[in-house]
Formats: structure tokens, sequence, C-alpha cells
């Protein structure tokens, strides 16, 4: 379980089709092998802890749903610890399991340092994109925009292929720790929508 709030940026060392390592850019103290850690917002398990950085299994599944079969070594990658019984929750509940892909499509900058971003998210994903809801992209708890730049309809209605369009603020404060600030327009995003809209979804249709 994880808050969706970055720790910090590593960077990828080695990547196969089986393991990823991954150096911190800052030390965590006290972490044990069995450890759970969001990558860019997928829970991975710590295999072993190494001077050259934290090693990681990556499963078929995993490389098939998000975006860590296409990382590179040298890319950047945002880091979370999970959570501790007692701390404080500032972002949302982020499971660490990945809905789906989406893509950056465009970027604004705003004042002070801030950033509004417009993403495709899968079309099966936007009846999860309330405004003002939560989501993850990339690990990173974020607050959809008030007025969505495409409608969000329910699954079934539109085109099941064509993606959906949200907005999402960034604080300058984001934008420079996680790696969100300087993604390219066009890059892949992992996507989690709230995990409790997904459980009230189920309830109701």
């Amino acid at each position: 379980m994880f808050t969706g709030l970055v720790v910090c940026r590593g960077w990828v060392t080695a990547v196969g089709r089986s393991r990823l390592i991954v150096r911190p850019e800052k030390r965590f103290a006290s972490l044990k092998i069995g450890e759970s850690i969001s990558v860019d917002g997928v829970c991975l398990t710590v295999e072993s802890v190494l001077s050259g950085g934290i090693t990681f299994r990556l499963l078929a599944e995993t490389r098939r749903v998000t975006t860590l079969g296409r990382l590179r070594a040298g890319e950047s990658v945002n880091l979370e610890r999970a959570l501790r019984w007692g701390e404080r929750l500032g972002g949302h509940w982020v499971l660490g399991h990945v809905d789906g892909r989406g893509r950056l499509a465009a970027r604004t900058k705003r004042r002070a340092g801030g950033q509004t971003l417009t993403i495709e998210v899968p079309r099966a994903l936007a009846p999860f994109c309330v405004p003002k809801g939560a989501i993850a992209l990339d690990g990173v708890s974020l607050t959809l925009g008030a007025e969505p730049p495409s409608p969000c309809l329910p699954a079934g209605r539109g085109s099941s292929r064509e993606p959906a369009r949200v907005q999402v603020h960034l604080v300058a404060h984001t934008a420079r720790v996680t790696t969100l600030g300087a993604k390219p327009v066009g890059a892949p995003l992992n996507i989690e929508v709230d995990a409790v809209a997904k459980l009230l979804f189920r309830q109701v249709v």
C-alpha cells in the first residue's frame, strides 16, 4: 500500500526480461529483502540490495501491462516505499496495481513553475476518471481537473478504441521532484485509477 507521494527518483542501472536494477538518488535506511517498493507506480518486491542499486524481479504480466518493460539503462523512475501504520496519508490509497497505460498528450506551463498535463487514458478506465477525483500517474498521486478536455464516457458509449482525455495539474514541487515535470510529450504512463471508485463501480454496474 502506498500514498502516491514520491520519496525520490531512481536511475535504472540494468534491465532485462525478468530483472530490473534501480539506484535511488538517496539511501533507503533499513531496507530489507521482501519489502515492497513502488517503481513508477508498480508495486515490486525487493529481491536484493547491492552497492549498485536495488534488484527487482519483473514478471511477464508486469512487462505486458506496465511501462517497466520499456525502460532503458540511464532512465529515471519514481520511487516510494510502502506505507507504514501510523504514517500520514498525504496522497490517496495507491495499491501499485497498474490498471493500464496512458500517454502524455500535451503540457502547458503555468505560473510559479506549475504545469497542466493532458493525459490520454484507455476508454475502459474512463468511468473512474471523475473530476476532482484521484488518479496515480507513474506512481504520483494527483487530482483530476474539474473540467476534462474530453468527456469520460461510461464503458459501452463511444468508440472503445478512442482514448479519453483528462487533465491534471502539477505544482512546482511535484514537477521538480518527480519524473512528470520533464516527461516528453508522447511518453507512456502507468495509470492506476482510484481503488474506491473501482469497488463502487462493481457494486452498481
